[in-house]
């Protein structure tokens, strides 16, 4: 994901984040994936049946090739079709929706892992992840959170974040997003005396 945010984007999105944990104790971090995975064998899958399909052509059209011809013809198809689904748009609208969003969802519970937001000394860590390709946003709040906040809040959030997303404001989509967020924690959980900062404000690109 490197080189899709500028330093000043970056920037921008780090003091969300640090103005919105100067007032309270939530711990928020934001993860953005180009793609959750190259779903390479999507790719492969609609390659060998573009190919199987264009030799049947052949065949029922009375083409006359013999068995080695349609071999190569049919290898030529799929090799042909294969390298136009590297093109990451083209071969994303072939993946069902229902798989992207899995995937998606899997990833997002990763990163909650990974970047450490189960361990904060309160169970106050809130996840913002997005993932571009599949046009997943998804909150993810730890159980400290849980108890006292309705996780259906986060539903709106997500929804602007969605709008934002559709007019190509990322940016802004997390500044916003984290600013909600953070007026979800205002009442719960105020900043103590002897909180520190556990987790990092940078923006998590993968």
């Amino acid at each position: 994901m490197a080189g899709h945010f500028s330093e000043p984007d970056r920037q921008r999105i780090v003091d969300a984040i640090r103005a919105v944990e100067a007032r309270t104790s939530g711990e928020i971090v934001c993860v953005v994936a180009r793609a959750c995975e190259p779903y390479l064998i999507i790719a492969a899958l609609w390659s060998a049946l573009a190919g199987m399909l264009g030799g049947g052509i052949l065949v029922l059209g009375g083409g006359g090739l013999s068995a080695a011809q349609l071999i190569v013809v049919q290898s030529g198809i799929a090799l042909l079709i294969f390298l136009v689904l590297h093109h990451m748009p083209l071969r994303m609208a072939l993946v069902p929706r229902r798989v992207k969003q899995r995937r998606a969802a899997r990833l997002a519970r990763t990163q909650f892992l990974e970047q450490g937001l189960h361990r904060t000394t309160d169970r106050t860590g809130i996840l913002i992840f997005v993932a571009m390709a599949e046009h997943h946003v998804e909150i993810i709040a730890d159980s400290g959170i849980n108890a006292v906040v309705d996780p259906g809040s986060w539903d709106s959030i997500v929804d602007g974040f969605t709008s934002h997303m559709k007019q190509g404001q990322t940016v802004d989509a997390f500044v916003d997003a984290i600013a909600a967020a953070g007026a979800e924690l205002d009442g719960h959980f105020p900043r103590q005396p002897d909180d520190s900062d556990e987790l990092p404000n940078h923006l998590v690109e993968i």
